[in-house]
């Protein structure tokens, strides 16, 4: 089989997408279903970087649920990885810029009278840091700042400096952000989502900030118990410094309260 492979460059590591291990194993399983050329799925024409698939079938074959493959669908095309199109029969996902890494050749090897290419570029090109998969700011490190062809000890120091600020700041990137997780499309309303950045900004303030499995569980109960009861409820959650969702108790009666986290199985915080 010819086209059997795809390209991954090196600077991936850097990328956003690989900081998280799910989003970055979907968006391989997505650069391996893409169409290395034109092609038709049920009578609809899937371009060259492009493939159909449905939502049960992709989350049986990456063994996550739907809700799960939906909000990593969600975070690749917020990071302009990736780009999708729902039919009322399956969804159409475009590798954004596929192209540009996926070159159309083959991978054969070139012959002794062609010229070989360079596999990087001269040391004198500035060295590029990925801030996303796609997307790169350039750090100044030329030679403009040498003795003799050789970098001079404070060019030395401000190199080493900046290495280490910038290796702080992947370290922050690396945290989980609940705001990231996409919210049930039944409480997408702005009354909800203010209340729901209140709650987050509450649960960073007691020092014990969500985890993306609590986020998970609060946001499935939310969408049982609807937009108008879910922010009654952190309201009443936040004024009382709790540190659980508790609906008032005049929602369910004086002898009982309700809880996101149930007290015979707490949510993981």
């Amino acid at each position: 089989m010819t086209r059997d492979w795809i390209r991954l460059h090196r600077q991936s590591i850097d990328s956003q997408v690989f900081s998280d291990p799910f989003v970055w194993q979907l968006f391989c399983w997505c650069l391996l279903k893409a169409n290395w050329k034109d092609g038709y799925f049920h009578g609809t024409a899937i371009p060259r970087g492009s493939f159909a698939t449905g939502r049960k079938a992709a989350a049986e074959a990456l063994n996550v649920s739907e809700s799960k493959f939906r909000r990593g669908i969600k975070r690749l095309e917020s990071l302009g990885c990736i780009s999708s199109k729902a039919t009322n029969r399956f969804s159409v996902i475009r590798i954004e810029k596929y192209d540009a890494y996926q070159t159309s050749g083959t991978a054969e090897r070139p012959s002794s009278d062609q010229p070989k290419q360079p596999l990087l570029k001269e040391t004198s090109q500035k060295p590029t840091i990925k801030k996303s998969l796609f997307d790169s700011v350039e750090t100044d490190v030329n030679a403009s700042h040498s003795v003799n062809g050789r970098p001079s000890s404070g060019h030395q120091m401000n190199a080493q400096a900046t290495t280490i600020e910038e290796g702080k700041e992947g370290k922050k990137k690396k945290g989980f952000d609940p705001l990231s997780v996409s919210i049930p499309e039944r409480i997408r309303k702005s009354e909800f989502e203010r209340a729901w950045s209140d709650w987050i900004q509450q649960r960073k303030q007691l020092r014990k900030p969500l985890t993306e499995k609590t986020v998970e569980a609060q946001l499935e109960q939310f969408a049982d118990w609807g937009v108008v009861r879910s922010v009654a409820a952190i309201k009443h959650t936040i004024r009382n410094g709790w540190q659980g969702i508790r609906e008032p108790e005049s929602n369910h009666g004086a002898n009982s309260t309700a809880s996101c986290q149930p007290r015979s199985k707490r949510v993981p915080v």
